[in-house]
């Protein structure tokens, strides 16, 4: 091992036990909804209504991240701060007397969530750069990781009945804890994005206007590729084929474990094969296995078929953010952009994706079944196969 890998080891940790941090936050919250819900009298259009605030904090957050970046003085002070916004949000939503105040306090999450996202992912960028090879794959993995260990402890957090805002509060303050410990060895990120050659020197308009069509254009589908499964997989199961509770409850647990094993292997694919190709490999695994696993279920009323889809669907969804951040940050530097303008389109782009899917699963499946609806996800898949090739490649 050199010197330089050595030294680079400290800020990737840091960097990895950022995005645990951001997986942990809302990770804790989501297992806790249905009872905030029961405590706060909300139905579930009220709820949904609410629950819509966090998405569009989110959104807004992400389109003034590199503005945010460039007031506080870079990519480090703005992850200093939007963590501890991010934790008393969630202790806040937790404690909220109305739905009211539960509504504003996933609002000022989200906010948060949308300026440290992106972020921490150019951070991750600026240093799989420096370092030569993928770590990007590491970084998403700790990511899923720590979120399905953040629900299954939440999980087990209500059954024993401990208190919504006891629980966030003492995952909060951890959370607090690792993220002051990691931000002493954060790198400090790129100051600006600039032109990477001198025959880059000048922006490219009519490029930058086709790349970032792409970019939104994949945001979007990578959105529904990775969240209708998780979502509605476990209602699919029960509802229209005869699941049990427990086996229901597969359904998510299937394809979010595919998404942590793809992202596990991603980074040794991505140095051997190249971007480009694990781009077009996923995708067209994303499409078979979940239009295999819809149609087969479809066809026999089994479960199986479908957890075996889920499981390959989710393995082909494993790199597509990783892979996103990375081109985005890409066009971005060829292009002069400010620091974390690729990142912040990315985020915004799939949170428009994360908006819109519910409203689109929701509304076919009212009309025709959730087998249908839930082809939305290879419908992203083909979308993202056609994008994201093309732009890694770039």
């Amino acid at each position: 091992m050199s010197d330089s890998t050595t030294r680079q080891r400290p800020a990737l940790l840091a960097v990895a036990a950022t995005f645990g941090v951001n997986a942990g936050v809302t990770g804790a919250l989501l297992p806790r909804f249905p009872e905030i819900a029961d405590t706060l009298g909300a139905g579930e259009a009220a709820f949904g209504l609410a629950l819509l605030a966090g998405g569009t904090g989110g959104l807004l957050g992400s389109l003034v991240m590199p503005r945010v970046v460039a007031a506080v003085g870079g990519l480090r002070p703005a992850i200093a701060w939007s963590v501890p916004v991010m934790v008393a949000a969630g202790v806040t939503a937790a404690a909220a007397p109305t739905l009211v105040a539960f509504a504003v306090a996933l609002a000022v999450l989200g906010l948060a969530d949308g300026v440290l996202d992106p972020s921490m992912n150019e951070l991750a960028v600026a240093a799989q750069r420096d370092r030569g090879r993928s770590v990007m794959g590491r970084m998403h993995a700790t990511w899923s990781a720590t979120m399905t260990a953040s629900v299954a402890v939440g999980t087990v957090a209500a059954g024993l009945g401990v208190p919504v805002a006891l629980h966030l509060l003492a995952v909060g303050s951890l959370l607090l804890v690792v993220q002051a410990v990691a931000q002493r060895h954060l790198p400090a990120g790129p100051a600006m994005a600039g032109p990477t050659g001198p025959a880059q020197a000048r922006p490219r308009g009519r490029h930058l206007g086709a790349a970032g069509v792409g970019v939104v254009v994949l945001g979007v589908a990578a959105a529904w590729v990775e969240t209708p499964p998780q979502d509605w997989s476990g209602l699919l199961l029960a509802r229209e084929l005869g699941a049990g509770p427990a086996l229901a409850g597969a359904g998510p647990l299937t394809f979010v474990g595919g998404v942590l094993v793809g992202r596990l292997a991603m980074d040794r694919l991505v140095d051997r094969l190249g971007g480009a190709r694990v781009a077009l490999l996923a995708g067209l695994l994303s499409i078979t296995g979940m239009c295999g696993g819809l149609l087969a279920a479809a066809a026999s009323g089994l479960a199986w078929p479908l957890l075996v889809g889920l499981l390959l669907a989710g393995v082909g969804a494993s790199p597509v953010f990783p892979l996103m951040f990375t081109a985005a940050d890409a066009i971005a530097r060829r292009t002069g952009r400010p620091v974390g303008s690729g990142g912040s389109l990315v985020s915004a782009a799939s949170r428009l994706g994360f908006l819109s899917a519910p409203l689109i699963v929701g509304a076919v499946a009212e009309g025709r079944g959730l087998l249908v609806a839930l082809a939305i996800t290879p419908i992203g898949a083909v979308l993202m196969t056609l994008t994201l090739p093309r732009l890694v490649r770039d």
